[in-house]
């Protein structure tokens, strides 16, 4: 043994290290754990926002887990993390809200099903609390554990949390992840390299006088280095023999865990939404919602794709939506951002109206399928919501539609399929119709018949099926009866399928009439549908149907008033519009006026969970410190280091460099029984024999008695202070952080 006199212990960890090498390591760990969010953040609608949620989760975790290891042991530091932990999440359910609408909520209903949600959402996956809990909290455990790999000297173990999140991270990700893995090696050189110097040897403090236990003779740092050297050379030589027959059959992209998921399905109040128009037109004074904004929207509310013969049907699952929606494909044309709020009061179903491609939606429990630009309440129906909705508005120009044609992939033969044999009317219109030019031009023919050879009636009786199409549907150069957007949006549906064009019927309304400066009100009035077929290049390209209507970008001196809703006034589906200007401020909803009563709930939880890991971390290190069993030596230091602390928690701890006489009559003093030094003595001599005394000095029945002698006097110090101070012992969280004597 070699016994020098200290201030300060050396602190745990690689050791040895000067003061800045501890947050050079740290940095170290925070960006190799990092390197997982960078390379999971593809997945997502949003990849900057994610990843830039995840790395900060890591740069949180690994600095807060080292100083909590720096006072307590390394399971307790990770218990002592997940306070901070727990309101990460809450900000997270707050940035990125869930299905419940308040954070506490959302969290708790996102923590037991976290995983399986992330692997049931498509790609890319949307940027919510359920989605991004499960990666962010294991970013956390991630660099938690890295620290505290770190701290015990274990530089390699250090190393393997963040190298399987990365593992994991490709896997979501579906990428290469070249860049976070470069991340990760230099995060790995750098701790390398710090763990390379020489290792202090173990020590401990009793009483202001350091024991080291340090060996002598030990191997020098040449013979070590020589040592891995041949190490790191025997390894590289193995990889290169054996890596390219063991990775000959692999495949180069990483595996995708998720080919089996299934996205979260919402209930369908009503399968043909189509059907409410004839009711709608013939009563058009009924309010449906309450648009608020500085310009007019138009809104979309169903896109209905699957024809039955006798129907139109709208899609029947949707994956839930985050905040963030994914981007369409491809991008709208020439098209402006414009934002919303909405407040529905009498709209059937769970659908959720939403401005052109809709790039964020601000509604809780909201699911959202990307291939119609369709939104719902996932558990619920529609009538009641208040939420604000941001779209891309695309500006059409024909000039730059005649070139275009129909994909021929396999994926967009539902869009062309009709279920039995058509009218006669149909195949004489459609022959008429694409006898000459683009097929672009073939839906503008088909449009414009429908606009031109009909009238518009609210009294037509309902029916949009082949045989109500039948009876509709009159020669080319005959002049048909009357029928609401309904009929139209159908025929034209099914007109363009039978011409080979991808085709479906979108259900929409009109921006409605404006009540004050940028609130509208919708009525059943301002409905309308309208046929849309998709083109390479383009995507889905709207043709309003109605008579009264106009081709997409054409001229309205040229091809008519423009008509949007059943009464033949109104917004086209593809009306241009100029930049938008600012957003009216959103009005307070119901969800908005409980948010404090959901944050100061959070607040409390929180603060109840803080408090009770105080006292079971308190209480848990007492218990340790004075049990029986324990090596003599370990025993005598934990009633010391008891000892110690319940002195400073009553104000009577000896300044630093004290010795253990001093201490002694400190706690003498303090006594309220007033025992006097004798009360502890065989800790007193314990401790000098374990510091100044030969190998063994420190007895087994010495020590058992200064732990009962400890045990007793800490139990009549606190029961000597105040009312207070006596009730709040336990939930003092100082102790925690301060240095073991």
């Amino acid at each position: 043994m070699i016994l020098k006199r200290s201030e300060d212990a050396a602190p745990p960890g690689p050791a040895g290290a000067p003061r800045a090498l501890p947050l050079v390591a740290g940095a170290a760990l925070a960006a190799g754990t990092a390197a997982s969010g960078f390379a999971a953040a593809p997945a997502y609608a949003s990849p900057f926002g994610a990843g830039a949620v995840l790395a900060l989760w890591a740069v949180a975790s690994v600095p807060l887990t080292m100083l909590l290891n720096r006072r307590l042991p390394p399971a307790a530091a990770l218990l002592a993390g997940l306070p901070a932990a727990l309101a990460g999440a809450l900000a997270l359910a707050a940035w990125a809200p869930g299905g419940r609408g308040a954070p506490l909520a959302d969290v708790l209903d996102a923590l037991p099903r976290a995983g399986s949600r992330l692997l049931d959402s498509p790609s890319p996956v949307p940027v919510m609390v359920d989605t991004l809990l499960f990666p962010a909290l294991a970013v956390w455990l991630g660099g938690a554990a890295g620290a505290l790999a770190w701290r015990s000297g274990r530089a390699l173990p250090a190393l393997l949390p963040g190298t399987l999140l990365l593992v994991g991270a490709t896997a979501l990700g579906g990428g290469a992840a070249l860049w976070p893995a470069c991340l990760l090696a230099c995060s790995a050189a750098v701790l390398l390299v710090l763990s390379a110097g020489k290792r202090a040897a173990p020590t401990a403090l009793v009483g202001g006088v350091r024991v080291d236990g340090r060996r002598r003779g030990e191997p020098g740092n040449g013979r070590r280095w020589a040592v891995r050297l041949l190490g790191c050379v025997a390894v590289c030589a193995a990889v290169a023999v054996a890596a390219p027959t063991a990775l000959a059959g692999w495949r180069a992209e990483p595996y995708d865990p998720r080919p089996g998921g299934r996205p979260q399905a919402a209930a369908q109040v009503a399968l043909n939404p189509l059907g409410y128009l004839p009711t709608w037109a013939a009563n058009p004074e009924t309010v449906l919602m309450t648009v608020r904004g500085d310009r007019a929207n138009q809104l979309r509310w169903v896109a209905l794709a699957d024809f039955t013969g006798t129907t139109w049907l709208p899609e029947s699952r949707y994956p839930a939506a985050g905040r963030l929606l994914p981007a369409p494909d491809p991008e709208p044309p020439h098209a402006t951002r414009q934002e919303a709020e909405v407040e529905v009061e009498g709209l059937p179903g769970p659908w959720l109206p939403v401005v052109g491609s809709p790039r964020s939606l601000g509604a809780a429990g909201a699911g959202f399928d990307p291939a119609s630009g369709t939104a719902v309440l996932l558990d619920g129906e529609a009538s009641g919501a208040s939420y604000t909705v941001s779209g891309d508005v695309a500006h059409w120009r024909p000039e730059e539609l005649t070139d275009l044609r129909p994909p021929a992939d396999d994926r967009f033969d539902r869009y062309r399929y009709l279920p039995a044999e058509t009218p006669p009317q149909v195949g004489a219109v459609v022959d008429q119709a694409t006898a000459e030019g683009s097929p672009y031009e073939h839906a503008v023919r088909l449009a414009r018949y429908l606009r031109t050879s009909y009238t518009f009636d609210p009294r037509a009786p309902s029916g949009h099926g082949l045989a109500d199409l039948g009876r509709f549907l009159v020669e080319p150069g005959q002049q048909g009866g009357g029928g609401t957007s309904e009929q139209f949006a159908s025929a034209f549906a099914v007109l363009a399928r039978a011409a080979g064009l991808p085709s479906r019927v979108v259900i929409g309304f009109d921006s409605g009439s404006q009540e004050t400066e940028g609130e509208y009100t919708v009525t059943t009035g301002d409905a309308i549908a309208w046929g849309e077929v998709y083109f390479e290049g383009a995507g889905w390209v709207p043709f309003d149907v109605t008579p009264g209507g106009r081709e997409p970008g054409g001229d309205p001196e040229e091809s008519g008033a423009a008509a949007g809703a059943d009464d033949g006034t109104g917004a086209v589906p593809d009306r241009p519009g100029g930049e938008p200007g600012e957003n009216a401020a959103p009005a307070p909803s119901e969800e908005t006026g409980r948010a404090p009563l959901w944050a100061a709930l959070g607040a409390a939880a929180v603060a109840a969970s803080g408090t009770l890991l105080v006292v079971l971390l308190r209480v848990g290190r007492s218990r340790r410190r004075l049990a029986a069993g324990r090596p003599d030596v370990d025993a005598v230091l934990g009633a010391w280091r008891e000892l110690r602390e319940a002195l400073r928690l009553t104000g009577s701890n000896p300044r630093s460099g004290s010795t253990v006489t001093d201490v002694v009559r400190a706690a003498a003093h303090a006594d309220p029984t007033q025992g006097g030094t004798r009360r502890l003595r065989f800790l007193h001599r314990s401790v000098n024999a374990m510091a100044f005394g030969t190998a063994g000095s420190v007895t087994g029945q010495g020590a058992e008695r200064a732990v009962e002698e400890v045990r007793s006097y800490v139990r009549d110090l606190r029961g000597g202070q105040s009312r207070w101070r006596r009730w709040s012992w336990w939930l003092d969280p100082r102790p925690l952080f301060w240095r073991a004597p």
